[in-house]
């Protein structure tokens, strides 16, 4: 008579798996891996809109003193321009962090932000020469709020194209 043949050794068919038991509640999957590339987007957007607030130029002048006027106080409102700019740029990286993939968007929209940014900083300059050569008693200065505005248009801007690089 012929004997049996046991079983493979390391054979899964003959184990016993329990069916898993309920522990509560149910844990959610852990998050994925954000690039910087979208933290820096929603970064830049809130520092677009904080330097549109803030003051784009400073001029003292005799008999008048010093008077600062912020992007929103000017009659051109280009500052609203870059809030409407920079809030568009929040909107989008909140997507970007929520996993949507809007990356021309971002990109159109930071080129932009520097646009307007940079066309400021050189028509400012250009008035404040014109200032300047009338009299030499007064004093402009670009303020920190354009300063601000243009740096988040380059760093989103610098972001995204980094994004890309790394797709």
């Amino acid at each position: 008579m012929r004997e049996p043949t046991p079983p493979p050794v390391n054979s899964d068919q003959y184990r016993y798996n329990p069916p898993p038991q309920y522990t509560g509640a149910q844990h959610a999957p852990p998050p994925k891996k954000t690039s910087a590339a979208r933290w820096v987007t929603v970064a830049a957007g809130a520092a677009a809109v904080l330097g549109s607030f803030l003051p784009w130029i400073t001029v003292t002048a005799p008999f008048v003193g010093t008077m600062s006027v912020t992007g929103t106080d000017s009659r051109g409102g280009d500052g609203w321009i870059t809030v409407g700019i920079g809030l568009a740029l929040v909107f989008l990286g909140i997507l970007l962090l929520r996993g949507h993939q809007f990356r021309v968007a971002v990109t159109i929209v930071s080129v932009a932000l520097f646009g307007v940014a940079a066309y400021e900083v050189l028509n400012l300059a250009n008035k404040m020469a014109d200032a300047q050569q009338e009299s030499d008693m007064v004093v402009a200065t670009i303020g920190n709020g354009l300063w601000l505005v243009l740096g988040a248009g380059i760093t989103a801007a610098i972001g995204m194209i980094l994004a890309w690089a790394r797709m």
